[in-house]
């Protein structure tokens, strides 16, 4: 279920280490303290590991979600009880894909179905242009801390943004080093400027709690990416909210659908409450029989057209 408030959705949980328990609790609570209302526990998964079998038996490589027990983690909330309960943990599930035909498992298993947010991570232009057409995934994530592997051309851009797909932009391999640091910042710019600040999300990628950043202060960093204001709380509010509602659809087989107050729609789309209003009072008039006349006069330009009377027959 989705929910308001800021969001991290890319909490990287490393499981081939003995002790990843203890630092994914550590982020969760780092999380939860700095301000973040949702978070996603996001397990890594590569791609060839869909296709490997043993023997004659295919094995089950999809890991099952993580049982996340928040009351053990939140321990004693100083917040209150009602921050408490609106805090959320989803599960995320990113794939990279190197070959068109690792995505056919994603598309039937049963365990996929079981996390709340499905990416793919895509290593070429044909994995691209396959998970934009057909693939049904919610986001896209691509490498922030080398040269990206596929070019987002326009015409694939506009096909993902009239899909809903989304792309992810995480800020935490900017801090490693100087040199992955201009490359994320190259690559944020790359990817904003291409979707136009459209479904565009900004998240962590950390492993440990001291690699995430408050709300307020990733924001200000987006300033680097090219993103100021507005719409870079944007990323991490009403985008991060259409992401989660997007997977819900995806989940669901008859969709699922949202109100939102009209004031929080954009400057540029304003346009489409007059649109909706304009055809209900066309609509109310054309089912209304003492408003014809008055439709009829405006369709003419205020002057009533008389019938054309019969000529008599002469015989």
């Amino acid at each position: 279920m989705t929910r308001g408030g800021f969001h991290d959705l890319n909490i990287l949980v490393d499981r081939s280490k003995s002790n990843f328990m203890y630092h994914l609790t550590a982020a969760i609570r780092a999380s939860y303290k700095l301000g973040y209302d949702t978070v996603a526990v996001n397990t890594v998964l590569n791609g060839e590991m869909l296709s490997k079998s043993v023997g004659k038996e295919k094995t089950n490589e999809i890991p099952n979600p993580l049982s996340i027990p928040l009351a053990y983690i939140l321990g004693d909330d100083k917040h209150g009880t009602e921050r408490r309960r609106k805090f959320v943990v989803l599960q995320r599930l990113t794939v990279t894909i190197t070959d068109p035909a690792q995505t056919a498992k994603l598309q039937t298993s049963s365990v996929v179905k079981q996390y709340d947010i499905l990416a793919v991570k895509p290593e070429n232009d044909k994995v691209f242009q396959m998970c934009v057409n057909t693939l049904n995934v919610d986001l896209v994530c691509l490498p922030m801390e080398a040269r990206m592997p596929v070019l987002l051309r326009p015409q694939y851009v506009g096909v993902a943004l009239k899909r809903g797909l989304f792309f992810e932009i995480s800020y935490v391999p900017s801090m490693t080093s100087s040199q992955m640091r201009q490359m994320t910042i190259c690559n944020a710019q790359h990817i904003i400027s291409s979707l136009k600040g459209q479904n565009v999300v900004v998240t962590s990628q950390a492993v440990s709690a001291i690699e995430i950043r408050s709300p307020y202060d990733v924001i200000n960093l987006c300033s680097l990416f090219g993103a100021k204001g507005p719409l870079a709380a944007q990323f991490l509010l009403a985008n991060s909210r259409n992401l989660i509602l997007k997977a819900e659809c995806r989940k669901s087989a008859m969709g699922a659908m949202t109100a939102l107050p009209t004031s929080w729609l954009p400057e540029e789309e304003t346009w489409k409450v007059l649109e909706c209003k304009n055809a209900d009072i066309l609509e109310t008039t054309a089912k209304s029989p003492k408003l014809q006349g008055k439709k009829k006069r405006l369709t003419s330009g205020g002057k009533t057209k008389e019938p054309k009377k019969k000529k008599p027959r002469t015989e």
